[in-house]
């Protein structure tokens, strides 16, 4: 089950369109990128409590835009509804979706791009997973307003090619949490 919930949340995140990289250890500086900018830490909350609440237009408006663009607002609700679905279909809900501290913002041709660790915690039953989802903030107003996409949802040399060897995304980490009842298998 454990398997098969990170595959849908997935699913969830990236509408079928999922690129594998690798992914490097980001270090933290000293000072808090959230009291920096403060909107990052209010707007990335906004974006998992919308998902959540399956407030899924409010979700889809805090996505970057060019990933929307690239699949059609009314086509990507409906993905994200149906990856909701499915996860319930499996007897899970997401309880909670909550940002880390961010661990780097880079500047570059008038965008701020930040790399924001997460963790959304899927409740099946009386077991519950908890999955780490790396999400790339892009500010095109000086941190004013983020837009958030999935590190897995895009291969970052193509889409942020001016700053895809300066971004330390979060370690990959698998999910931990939901084991299989005794004599069941994994999913």
């Amino acid at each position: 089950m454990k398997i098969a919930l990170s595959i849908l949340v997935s699913v969830v995140l990236c509408s079928g369109l999922a690129h594998s990289q690798k992914q490097l250890t980001a270090t933290v500086d000293r000072t808090s990128i959230f009291e920096t900018y403060p909107n990052l830490k209010i707007q990335v909350t906004e974006y998992g409590d919308a998902y959540v609440r399956k407030d899924f237009e409010r979700l889809v408006e805090l996505t970057w835009s060019k990933y929307v663009a690239g699949y059609g607002k009314a086509t990507l609700l409906n993905e994200v509804a149906l990856g909701a679905r499915e996860i319930e279909e499996h007897g899970g809900i997401v309880v909670s979706w909550v940002p880390g501290e961010a661990t780097q913002v880079i500047e570059e041709s008038g965008f701020l791009y930040a790399v924001v660790p997460t963790r959304m915690k899927i409740k099946a039953g009386d077991q519950t997973a908890d999955t780490p989802v790396c999400l790339i903030a892009i500010s095109a107003d000086r941190g004013e307003g983020w837009t958030f996409i999935s590190s897995t949802c895009v291969n970052p040399k193509r889409e942020f090619p001016q700053v895809a060897e300066k971004l330390i995304l979060c370690e990959e980490k698998a999910s931990v949490g939901l084991l299989p009842a005794p004599g069941r298998p994994a999913y």
